[in-house]
C-alpha cells in the first residue's frame, strides 16, 4: 500500500465534513448508546457503524456479479464531477456478470441503458439526500444484499473527500475501487490502516479472499465498536508486569477511569482480602453514574458484576520468575504465603478453563506478550487496541515486574524452608503449575534452597 501524506487543510476539511454529515452523526449516538455511553465519549477519529447494520449482513451468499456500483451520479454538481470517472470504467469493465443501478432522479431523467448489467430504470434505490434527514438513517437490505454478492464496489466520493461505500465494502467483503489513494480515509487515524483496495488504472482486478478477510477484520476492529469495552477488569499478581498492561490499557482507553485502590494487601483494605473485597468493589459500581472503568486488583481473583459490557484481563507471568522475584523483592507487599498460593490456584483454573466463573476472559502472559510478535498482535487486536508501537514502549515493558538486572541475581535468590514447604505441600497448586508451564517447579526451586 502506498504511504499517505496527511495535511492540516484536509483535517478541517474532514472536521467540518464529520459535523454536518447526520447520516455519521446519527451513527455515532446509536453505536455509544448501544454501550450506554455518553455522547461526551464519541472519538470521531474512524467511521463508526452500529450493530443495526453489521450484524445483519449476509456474508453466506454466493458473489454473483463481479463488479457493482449502486448510488447517484448527479446529485449535485460536486458529486457528478467526482464520480464521473466511474462512467468509463463501467463502459470498459462492466459486463453481464456485472450490476448498475444510479438511484438519483436528476440521473434517471432521460436516462439510457448502458447494458443488460443496468438496472437504473426497472430498480428504486434508497437515496439519502432526497429524504428528510432523520430518515437517512435507514439500513438498505437490499443494497447490502447486493453488496455481498459482488466481488469489486465502485467507491467513488461525492460532496466529500470520502464515500461511506468504501467503508460498506469492508463490511460485505467486497473489494473497494477508487480512484485515488485519498480517497480511502476520512481522519489521520484512518490513513494509517491497511486496507486493501484497487485503483481504477490498476490493469487487473483479481479477488482474494485474504483481502477481504483483512478488511472484515479492519472493519469490526476500527470501524464498529465491537470489540470495544465499557469496563476492563485486570486480575493478577504482583511482579506480574500488571502495571505495564494497565499503562498500555489506559493509554488506548483515554475516556476510562482508571482505579487501583483495590491494591496494597490487607494492610490499605481494612484488613480485607481476596473475596471480602468484592463488597467494597460493589459498592464502587453503586455509585458510579456512567461505566467506562479501568480497574486494577493486584494479588486478586474473584466473579465481578458490572454494568454494561465488561472484558476480564487475567494477566500471568512464569511462575518461577514470578515466586522469585516477589522473594528477592522481599516487601510487604509481594510475599508468598498461603493467599498467594490460593489466589494464583484460581487464577490458573481460569486460564486453564478449570473453573469458568468469569465468562469473558482473556489471559495476557507476559512472556509471550514480550518475545512473541503473532501472540502480541492477536491479543491487541482482541481488547480494541489500536496503532500499538512495541518498539517506542520495549524499555518500559521488559522493565514492568522485571526485577532482575542480569540472570545471575536470580541464582542468588535463597527460599526458606518454610516457603519451600508451603508450595511442596499443595499438591493441587504444583499440579496446576505443571499443567500450564509444563515443568515441576519444586526441582527449580530445589536450588534456591537456603
Amino acid at each position: 500500500m502506498n504511504s499517505i501524506k496527511y495535511n492540516n487543510k484536509l483535517y478541517i476539511y474532514i472536521m467540518y465534513y464529520n459535523v454536518f454529515c447526520p447520516k455519521l452523526n446519527m451513527w455515532y449516538f446509536e453505536s455509544y448508546s448501544e454501550l450506554s455511553m455518553s455522547e461526551k465519549n464519541i472519538d470521531s477519529s474512524y467511521a463508526i457503524y452500529p450493530k443495526r447494520f453489521y450484524k445483519n449482513i449476509n456474508l453466506n451468499i454466493d458473489k454473483k456479479y463481479d463488479f457493482i456500483f449502486i448510488g447517484g451520479l448527479s446529485t449535485d454538481i460536486k458529486t457528478h464531477n467526482n464520480r464521473k470517472w466511474i462512467i468509463p470504467f463501467i463502459n470498459n469493465n462492466f459486463n453481464c456478470n456485472s450490476y448498475l443501478q444510479f438511484t438519483d432522479k436528476k440521473t434517471k431523467q432521460n436516462y439510457k441503458i448502458m447494458g443488460d448489467y443496468d438496472h437504473t430504470l426497472s430498480e428504486n434505490g434508497f437515496v439519502p439526500k432526497e429524504i428528510k434527514r432523520e430518515k437517512r438513517n435507514f439500513f438498505d437490505k437490499k443494497y447490502f444484499d447486493n453488496l455481498s454478492q459482488s466481488k469489486f464496489g465502485l467507491c467513488p466520493v461525492g460532496d466529500a473527500i470520502y464515500s461511506m461505500r468504501f467503508y460498506e465494502c469492508l463490511m460485505c467483503k467486497c473489494i473497494p475501487i477508487v480512484n485515488t489513494v485519498e480517497e480511502t480515509y476520512r481522519s489521520k487515524e484512518e490513513s494509517k490502516l491497511n486496507y486493501k483496495y484497487y485503483l481504477s488504472s490498476d490493469k487487473e482486478f483479481v479477488y482474494r479472499e485474504d483481502w477481504v478477510e483483512h478488511n472484515r477484520n479492519i472493519f469490526l476492529q476500527y470501524h464498529t465498536l465491537e470489540y470495544f469495552y465499557t469496563n476492563i477488569h485486570i486480575f493478577g499478581m504482583r511482579r506480574s508486569r500488571l502495571h505495564f498492561i494497565c499503562d498500555m490499557v489506559e493509554k488506548h482507553y483515554k475516556n476510562h477511569k482508571f482505579y487501583n485502590n483495590f491494591g496494597g494487601g490487607p494492610i490499605l483494605n481494612n484488613g480485607k482480602e481476596g473475596y471480602l473485597l468484592e463488597e467494597k468493589v460493589n459498592n464502587l459500581y453503586k455509585n458510579l453514574i456512567d461505566c467506562n472503568n479501568i480497574i486494577l486488583f493486584e494479588d486478586k481473583l474473584f466473579k465481578m458484576n458490572s454494568c454494561n459490557k465488561t472484558i476480564t484481563l487475567l494477566i500471568i507471568r512464569d511462575i518461577y520468575d514470578l515466586i522469585i522475584s516477589r522473594i528477592y523483592k522481599n516487601t510487604k507487599w509481594s510475599t508468598i504465603n498461603e493467599i498467594f498460593i490460593d489466589t494464583y490456584k484460581k487464577l490458573l483454573k481460569e486460564v486453564l478453563n478449570i473453573d469458568n466463573n468469569i465468562k469473558n476472559k482473556i489471559v495476557i502472559d507476559t512472556d509471550k506478550f514480550i518475545k512473541d510478535t503473532k501472540y502480541r498482535n492477536n491479543l491487541l487486536n482482541s481488547i480494541n487496541i489500536k496503532n500499538y508501537k512495541y518498539s517506542e514502549e520495549v524499555k518500559r515493558m521488559e522493565g514492568g515486574g522485571k526485577t532482575f538486572q542480569n540472570i545471575e541475581d536470580r541464582q542468588t535468590v535463597k527460599i526458606s524452608l518454610d516457603v519451600y514447604n508451603l508450595i511442596k505441600n499443595d499438591t493441587e497448586f504444583i499440579d496446576l503449575i505443571y499443567k500450564y508451564y509444563k515443568y515441576d517447579i519444586l526441582k527449580k526451586l530445589k536450588n534456591h534452597m537456603l
